[in-house]
């Protein structure tokens, strides 16, 4: 392994960058105006002892470590094990967050079982509904089958900003600017998802949700000012 390699796969460097990017969005956060929308419902369901599950588009992850009440409850963020999410999940743990990182892009058994153990013990799960690699803005089906296996609500969140870089990437991730005026959004999603759907009805079920999830995206967009970010 070249040094370059060593280097850059140590975690010590790992770390350290993390470090970084979790002072940046500190320093974002502390010195924007963000309007924080729909926080009430989400708390009381956490208070009540109910664990739910957090979907938002992955070009709304870089405000995830503030998109959730840690008063509340607890959170374990679902990443992929490439590079890159496990990067994400080092962020995320410097704001408390807990972090797994699948190993594959489909979740294996023991993988769910692990998901279910911690919804089952009232920790939240969360992730980015088209991840790890899109198509963009298009819901994976996990989220549902979590929700309809452990009886846990979803709930949407998604934020959006004035000012941002947007990453040329597949997500076409928004990276906020600080001194900065935004909006976060939780909304809970009102449909019923029976225990034993499955076909037709669960397909039904994902398109229903990302045509809310991006609905919700849309409208927080439009609230700040800039109704299509590309």
């Amino acid at each position: 392994m070249s040094l370059r390699r060593r280097i850059i796969t140590s975690e010590r460097f790992l770390n350290a960058v993390a470090a970084i990017f979790a002072g940046y969005l500190w320093l974002v956060r502390r010195t924007s105006r963000i309007d924080i929308r729909g926080m009430d419902d989400l708390s009381q369901t956490l208070r009540s002892g109910q664990p739910v599950v957090m979907v938002l588009w992955h070009s709304r992850l870089a405000f995830s470590p503030f998109m959730f009440d840690q008063d509340a409850g607890r959170l374990c963020t679902i990443s992929s094990g490439a590079h890159a999410g496990r990067f994400a999940g080092r962020i995320q743990k410097r704001f408390g967050l807990s972090s797994i990182a699948l190993q594959s892009r489909a979740i294996n058994m023991a993988e769910m079982r692990e998901l279910m153990g911690l919804l089952k013990a009232g920790t939240s799960v969360g992730l980015a509904a088209d991840g790890p690699r899109g198509p963009r803005n298009v819901m994976k089906a996990p989220p549902l089958d979590w929700a309809r296996i452990s009886g846990a609500p979803i709930f949407m969140v998604t934020f959006s900003v004035r000012r941002f870089w947007q990453w040329k990437t597949w997500d076409r991730l928004m990276f906020p600017f600080p001194f900065n005026r935004g909006v976060i959004q939780f909304r809970k999603w009102e449909m019923d998802i029976p225990r034993r759907a499955k076909g037709a009805d669960m397909e039904a079920l994902r398109a229903q949700l990302e045509a809310d999830l991006t609905a919700l995206t849309d409208s927080v967009d439009q609230a700040v000012g800039h109704p299509h970010p590309q």
